[in-house]
């Protein structure tokens, strides 16, 4: 018997495949690590087709996607009954995972049942409604940190999704839609300020936007690659078929405007859509390709001779530059030295300008030798075999050698050193070794007129708030050797003492500093280090300033702000802070109403505590909701809205509505 495992997404996916089985599977046995039986176990299964990046064909359409969300769709599932068993049976070519909150650990057969050894993961729960309250079925959603997605999972006909993702995750996510482009602030965390794990995503108007390809006005085939820029980056790749109407971006907030490009080899288009301006809207972004250029297949062949180097043992890049745009090709020359370059589908007619080729070597000594050349050319793209003949190698000097140090000339380990030329910018990025010491050897990076552009290289130590060194840049023409030199940033410890409720939540706290140009920057867990029976934390290192301090409870809600702080460089000891904050217990919202049921905008609570400090919320929004920190309700709320008798709040129940009568 051959058994091959994999696990995926947040350890939730198994695929198994099982040859010379004596007997056919009749059902699933799930079981805990132990040999216990799981009882409300989802069990999926899938045929086994090929899965093919990361997108997928929707009405004639392409549309990002993501692997699992795919396989979610098309499950056959059963629940595990109370002694483990899913009356399930997986055929040969059919792949089993279990559903979240579970991850599969172990895989066996034990007569004509497949053993499941499962263990329970951390389960995250949200209820997905769109703008009116309706449930959306079938709706992709993803736990993100930062920008790194933790889980995915589909919601139910209810709207119910299930996360499941490692007990140790230790830190708030966001729940955000798969492939949504729009803000994003308001979407609920988890978990959220009670702690708990189970949120309700309640997503403003959106709608779709289509980005395709014409010729002469008409709709065409289309393949290649949309890149969205802003608001969210966003790639998508369709493959050539001749259904393809072009790629569908979804879901898409109403008044959202997209900026991108279409890539279809050679040709390259920006765009810019308004986006959808209603919910359900449909935006179609059409893009006009060149009607003297139909779509063909086309290849380029050249040879290469490298003086004293055995090709094949080489790593070669070629950049073949045409009036409609540019190819590359990366590889090995075969052992003639001849290279081939392939354009599937690419559109013929356009004229190659330039060639440019590079090769580098490592030598056993551990030192690299770079050849480069770069040709003018002056062929036409037809269909079939352009050979560009043998193309001579120099010698290039394109290495970058350098050394970061500290001013006194100490060398700085383990730098960051970031290299830029042109725009849009080639980047690459390398580390400087322990004694400063870096050097990159790259292709040659040229203008559109084949000079060679000069590099910006940057280098700097650490980021944030536990940057030891700033930043310093510097334009330098390749293969030049340089030293750059890291000034010191003045850096002090604060210790803050809250004067507020020991029941303060301190999962839920942040502390953000405002730099003097008005930019926030979070800082985030083990700067924030518990002492003193937790009514103090220890925040560092800090910029000396100025700047201002800011305490926010989750989900961004500022509870209070300090004066202008300007702390000392590099004092010995912390600087003491006190904040008086109310404390905040939790965060909910309320919804303002008038009589009639109308929402309120700009009502705003007013929260007095018993030493007399006064904190004001930010105004309720354009649907009358006010977020307010829920342990304010210990101290005297009055909520007030313009033209309304102010409300006195006893205590504060999250969804509740505020209903205001006019002002006498």
């Amino acid at each position: 018997m051959r058994r091959t495992a994999w696990v995926g997404c947040a350890g939730v996916l198994l695929t198994v495949s099982m040859a010379a089985q004596q007997e056919p599977l009749r059902a699933v046995r799930v079981v805990l690590a132990d040999g216990t039986p799981m009882p409300g176990v989802p069990v999926h299964v899938v045929p086994m087709a090929p899965q093919h990046g990361d997108e997928e064909f929707v009405d004639g359409w392409y549309r990002p996607s993501h692997w699992h969300l795919r396989r979610l769709r098309a499950a056959a599932t059963a629940h595990s009954d109370p002694d483990g068993i899913a009356a399930i049976a997986p055929g040969p070519d059919q792949d089993v995972f279990v559903g979240a909150p579970f991850a599969v650990i172990g895989d066996e057969r034990d007569g004509a049942h497949r053993v499941l050894r499962v263990e329970r993961l951390a389960r995250y729960s949200v209820r997905a409604l769109d703008h009116e309250g309706t449930p959306l079925r079938g709706f992709g959603l993803t736990l993100r940190a930062g920008d790194q997605v933790r889980a995915v999972a589909l919601t139910d006909a209810d709207g119910n999704a299930v996360f499941g993702v490692e007990p140790t995750l230790g830190m708030r996510v966001q729940v955000v839609p798969f492939g949504w482009i729009g803000p994003t602030e308001d979407l609920p965390m988890l978990p959220d300020a009670r702690q708990q794990k189970h949120g309700t995503l309640r997503l403003p108007p959106f709608g779709t936007v289509r980005v395709r390809t014409c010729r002469d006005g008409a709709p065409v085939p289309f393949h290649g690659q949309v890149a969205v820029h802003t608001p969210q980056p966003l790639g998508c790749f369709a493959r050539p078929t001749p259904a393809a109407c072009g790629v569908e971006l979804w879901p898409v907030a109403v008044g959202t405007t997209l900026r991108g490009e279409l890539w279809s080899r050679p040709s390259r288009h920006e765009f810019t859509s308004a986006g959808p301006q209603r919910a359900g809207d449909v935006a179609v972004v059409d893009i006009e390709l060149d009607p003297a250029r139909a779509p063909g297949r086309a290849q380029l062949t050249c040879s290469v001779a490298v003086p004293d180097v055995d090709p094949p043992r080489c790593s070669l890049q070629l950049t073949a530059v045409s009036d409609a745009g540019t190819w590359f090709a990366l590889g090995r020359p075969d052992r003639t030295g001849r290279l081939q370059v392939e354009v599937e589908h690419g559109n013929l007619g356009g004229v190659l300008r330039r060639v440019d080729v590079f090769v580098e070597q490592r030598r056993p000594d551990g030192t690299w030798r770079a050849y480069a050349a770069s040709l003018p050319f002056d062929r036409p793209i037809t269909e079939g075999t352009v050979d560009l003949g043998m193309l001579p190698l120099q010698p290039f000097a394109g290495v970058l050698r350098g050394r970061v140090v500290t001013e006194d000339g100490r060398p700085v380990p383990l730098a960051e050193v970031r290299i830029a030329a042109g725009a849009p910018p080639h980047r690459s990025f390398l580390r400087a070794q322990e004694d400063g010491t870096f050097e990159w050897v790259g292709p040659p990076l040229r203008a559109a007129n084949g000079d060679l552009l000069p590099l910006q290289v940057e280098a700097s130590k650490g980021a944030g708030t536990l940057a030891a060194q700033s930043g310093v840049q510097r334009d330098v023409a390749q293969g030049s050797s340089l030293t750059l030199v890291l000034p010191p940033v003045p850096t002090a410890q604060l210790t803050v003492r809250l004067r507020a409720d020991a029941a303060l939540p301190w999962q839920q706290l942040q502390f953000v500093y405002v730099d003097a140009a008005g930019r926030r920057h979070a800082l985030e867990f083990p700067l924030v280090q518990r002492c003193q029976g937790e009514t103090s934390v220890l925040l560092g290192p800090l910029p000396a300033g100025p700047y201002r301090l800011c305490l926010v409870v989750a989900p961004g809600l500022e509870v209070h702000r300090t004066d202008e702080l300007q702390l000392p460089a590099d004092a010995r000891e912390p600087v003491p802070l006190d904040l008086p904050v109310p404390p905040a217990a939790v965060t909910c919202r309320q919804r303002c109403v008038d009589a009639a049921g109308l929402p309120i905008v700009g009502a705003v609570a007013v929260v007095r505590a018993p030493d007399g400090s006064v904190w004001r919320s930010d105004g309720s929004d354009t649907d009358g909701w006010l977020r307010l920190a829920a342990g304010s309700s210990r101290f005297a709320i009055r909520v007030e809205a313009p033209g309304f008798a102010p409300l006195d709040l006893a205590g504060l129940v999250d969804g509740a509505e505020l209903r205001f009568a006019a002002a006498r």
